[in-house]
């Protein structure tokens, strides 16, 4: 699922090279995740890749996170990375960084760079794209754009998931299960939704 048709048009694309046994096991679903309804519930969902940073208003927050509980069989798990740039913090970056730089066939060359800036205060990091294309027959096309990121700290994230009416099972540090310390980047927060109490029975 994602709200971008470009990227779901490159997941299709890559899909038509798998075999038919994979393809039949996917369903592509292009949805906002705060208004997502997929009529049924699973053991897991996976919400990777930081999408979560990028919910930056707290109505969208809040929705996402109702959406993806409600999706949740009971006894499911949901599965939520975040980061946090701890270094960019500490010490941003006062010039562009190459993040890229490609050799192309025909001799042509691809390089990226970006542009970091940290506003402490709103927990926002905007980061700024440059895509610099020399092409073959010797023209230099240029792309721009910007990226807004939201961050939150764990006892912020804590609170956050509990008043989603989540509970937390584990945290840990990347997707190789490293212990969860104060100066990860990357945290993985495995979440579940609580079984509700079963009602007494009333007196006869």
């Amino acid at each position: 699922m994602d709200v971008s048709r470009s990227m779901l048009a490159r997941l299709r694309a890559r899909l038509r090279r798998e075999p038919a046994a994979v393809r039949r096991r996917i369903r592509v679903v292009h949805a906002d995740a705060t208004r997502l309804s997929l009529k049924r519930r699973f053991d897991l969902v996976i919400v990777p890749y930081y999408t979560f940073n990028y919910f930056l208003s707290t109505r969208g927050r809040e929705a996402a996170l109702r959406r993806f509980a409600e999706h949740l069989t009971e006894g499911g798990r949901l599965l939520i990375d975040v980061f946090i740039p701890l270094a960019r913090i500490a010490r941003p970056p006062r010039a562009p960084l190459l993040r890229m730089d490609m050799r192309l066939p025909r001799g042509e060359r691809l390089r990226g760079w970006n542009l970091y800036s940290m506003d402490v205060r709103r927990q926002l990091e905007t980061r700024r794209h440059l895509i610099v294309h020399d092409t073959a027959d010797g023209r230099t096309q240029k792309r721009r754009f910007t990226i807004h990121r939201r961050w939150w700290h764990a006892a912020e994230l804590r609170g956050l998931f509990r008043a989603g009416g989540l509970e937390i099972e584990d945290v840990f540090a990347g997707y190789r299960r490293r212990r969860a310390r104060g100066d990860a980047e990357q945290l993985i927060w495995v979440l579940y939704r609580p079984r509700p109490c079963p009602r007494p029975r009333s007196s006869p």
